[in-house]
């Protein structure tokens, strides 16, 4: 191929060039344009500034001649691209910490990443920034994932990341609620985090993680012993963006001395730690051993010998002690033993294929045919043979091959076999891709069972386990959709003419799921912190221990306690006010549109009606279908669609690709009719939103509300409103 002088190549993941470079589909490189960032404030073209703010701003003249003033007489320092896409003006006058003046972009800068690329600059450079938009800021979400926190004033919105002096966001709050100063805000264009997921590397490590401004747990020191390997690395990733991990100390023979780039939270050396010296930490809470089998039993011998009993919680992700009954084996989505993880001090990490094997054949265990075994056919990528070169991980042997290994008697058979209480066979592969797991499993059984039977087993047994997703018969897990995801994705049940043999196909990241993400759930869990990184954790959002001085009693109301009638709903313990909604996500609407089952056209809009008739939707919630941003790398159709509600993000890459998104009001009889067809005889028809709140909600352009066209101004919506109610009220005086 020949290319133009001008041409580059950019290679946007340095860290995974292997998988960059020389994967058969080429997935990761990438032949774009340039764009040139510039930071020198003299050099700006005030006609083309004043044109992209006319284009992409709603700011009066004088606003806009008021910038370009302060950017001809240097009172702000402009970071912006050569063509003038993307621009930010910061000041570091008066109080000392640097304000954001004004941020601006255009959708080319959104979908080429040249915004990311400023806002990274502008971190790296500003340790810290304070910034104001207007409190009903369309992009206000984007701006909270950027902040290490906000505070409302009047009108607007002040955020902030890296101040340490609460004194200095006082003085700027003070500053802004006795002038007129607007700020970041009023823009018209979106700011959408366009971040790209490159193939094998999840999203959470990508910019727009959004971190906890006050953690109130304590943070526990991590110590990695075996950091070289694939799964090392990944994990180092996890601890950095995880808010009450600390890595702590990172020991690699091979890489002693370097400093850890992976890992930013603070700054890391590699080390080479002997079983001795990793004893003798008194500063570690957690030892993770990531080395290969047969290897960490001095380390594991030497820090028990010298804590005694009390030492700190030992977790192995190798193989040596998975059949050791006085280690605890952490797989808690199938044997429920989180109670006892919590309490252990030495957690045996289960294996890749062991633990997509145990999730594939565990619900079927009751009616198993004992005179039969499943039969498990495993193909993983070459990062599951390590990075030590063998034919196994040559990724020119691999080329158009696939290549068996280890036929009979591998580790995970005997795994597998242990833990479910009955013998399999397992015959494992290599492939040419790099991350992820596909499973094939045959299992026979004693009795008859439908394919309907099936499904529901799995759904019951796995069903309020995160970390495992039931996607259903009509769905077949794809490897390629699971490279970077944190779960087991488990479906396309099948069953033999005869009834009595299922097959099921699974899912899992040998390098997430199958080994990094799962030892820090067994961290979390072996220490007993909370589930995950919301507000939830510590203190909570809401309540008295949320207050300021809950260490004491308070005798007059605070605010923020649920009432019994909420609290307790008459029927049964669920939320009386909580949305029951059903779930789309874009890289299975990518699937569906892929394997032709959902059409798409111009003149073809995607009603709910239509993704249940066709099969897409299995079941209607209560209160309708939320389509969510899920996958949104993956997603590359224009489509035109109808839920119920439906993400900003999801929004965004909708419209993006041409395509239009409309949020309509089912009402109750509709998704009745639409729930229970065989029961139901009335069509659907038409329904009008009667509350306030449903009305605001379908009304609202930002959320795409199907009668957001009739009212296009506040006091058009606010008429509208008034004539709903009164339809729908028609009794009610005071309207």
């Amino acid at each position: 191929m020949h290319l133009p002088r001008s041409s580059s190549v950019s290679i946007i993941s340095a860290e995974h060039l292997h998988k960059e470079l020389f994967t058969h589909s080429g997935a990761g490189t990438l032949i774009r344009r340039g764009y040139k960032i510039i930071k020198d404030s003299t050099k700006v073209d005030t006609e083309k500034l004043i044109k992209l703010l006319k284009d992409e701003t709603k700011e009066s003249d004088e606003e806009i001649q008021k910038l370009v003033g302060l950017v001809e007489s240097g009172g702000v320092r402009v970071i912006r691209d050569e063509l003038y896409d993307v621009f930010a003006a910061i000041s570091t006058s008066g109080n000392g910490v640097p304000v954001l003046e004004k941020f601006v972009n255009t959708k080319n800068a959104e979908l080429n990443n040249v915004s990311e690329n400023v806002w990274n600059i502008i971190k790296s450079e500003y340790p810290s920034l304070i910034w104001t938009v207007l409190k009903n800021d369309a992009n206000k979400p984007f701006y909270f994932e950027w902040a290490d926190g906000s505070v409302n004033v009047g009108e607007k919105t002040v955020f902030w990341y890296g101040v340490e002096d609460l004194d200095d966001i006082g003085k700027f709050v003070e500053n802004v609620s006795s002038s007129g100063y607007v700020g970041v805000g009023n823009t018209a264009a979106r700011i959408v985090n366009s971040t790209r997921s490159v193939s094998g590397v999840p999203n959470t490590y990508k910019f727009g993680q959004q971190r906890r401004g006050y953690a109130t747990n304590r943070t526990a020191r991590v110590g990695l012993i075996g950091a070289r390997g694939y799964t090392g690395q990944e994990l180092i990733k996890l601890i950095d963006v995880h808010p009450n991990l600390e890595l702590a100390y990172i020991s690699s023979r091979e890489l002693e001395g370097k400093p850890c780039t992976q890992y930013t939270s603070s700054e890391v050396t590699y080390s080479n730690l002997s079983p001795q010296q990793a004893a003798e930490k008194s500063d570690v809470d957690c030892w993770i051993l990531a080395l290969p089998n047969g290897i960490c039993k001095p380390f594991v011998d030497a820090v028990v010998k010298e804590k005694g009993e009390g030492h700190p919680l030992l977790l192995d992700l190798s193989a040596d002690y998975r059949f050791d009954s006085t280690w605890t084996y952490g797989l808690p989505e199938l044997y429920k033993n989180r109670e006892k993880l919590k309490s252990a001090n030495k957690i045996s990490n289960p294996g890749c294929y062991a633990t997509g094997s145990q999730i594939s054949i565990a619900p079927l265990l009751p009616i198993l045919d004992g005179n039969s075994i499943p039969t498990i056919f495993g193909v993983s990528g070459y990062s599951g043979a390590g990075t030590k070169p063998s034919p196994k991980n040559d990724v020119n042997n691999l080329m158009n091959n696939i290549i068996p290994y280890s036929m009979t008697d591998h580790i995970h058979e005997r795994e597998v076999g242990s833990k479910l209480g009955t013998s399999v066979g397992f015959i494992p592969h290599v492939g040419q891709w790099f991350q992820g797991i596909q499973l094939t499993v045959s299992v026979p059984l004693r009795e008859r069972v439908s394919v309907e039977e099936v499904e529901g087993m799995y759904r019951e047994l796995y069903e309020g386990e995160k970390l495992v997703r039931v996607v259903g018969a009509e769905m077949i897990p794809e490897v390629k959709y699971i490279s970077g995801k944190h779960y087991v994705e488990v479906g396309g049940f099948k069953v033999h003419s005869g009834g009595k043999r299922v097959v099921v196909a699974a899912t899992i990241d040998n390098l997430l799921k199958g080994a990094a993400t799962q030892a820090i759930q067994r961290k979390r869990l072996g220490r007993g912190e909370g589930s995950g990184k919301g507000k939830t954790s510590g203190r909570g959002t809401k309540g008295f221990h949320a207050r300021q001085h809950r260490r004491t009693p308070f005798r007059a109301f605070q605010g923020g306690q649920t009432g019994d009638v909420k609290a307790f709903p008459k029927w049964g313990r669920r939320s009386a006010t909580k949305l029951k909604l059903s779930r789309v996500y874009l890289d299975t609407l990518q699937y569906w549109i892929e394997t032709g089952r959902l059409s798409v056209g111009d003149d073809v809009t995607a009603t709910v009606e239509m993704l249940l008739k066709t099969g897409c939707l299995r079941r209607l919630e209560r209160d309708g279908v939320i389509l969510l941003a899920r996958g949104a790398q993956h997603f590359k159709s224009k489509i035109n669609i109808q839920v119920t509600h439906a993400t900003q993000r999801a929004i965004s890459k909708i419209e993006s690709l041409g395509g239009s998104i409309s949020c309509v009001y089912l009402g109750d009889a509709n998704i009745h009719a639409l729930r229970y067809p065989d029961r139901v005889a009335i069509p659907v028809r038409d329904a009008v939103p009667h509350t306030p709140k449903l009305i605001a909600r379908y009304t609202d352009p930002v959320r795409r509300g199907y009668l957001s066209p009739l009212a296009k101004t506040p006091e058009e919506r606010k008429e509208l409103m008034i004539q709903l109610l009164k339809r729908t009220h028609p009794l009610n005086k005071k309207l």
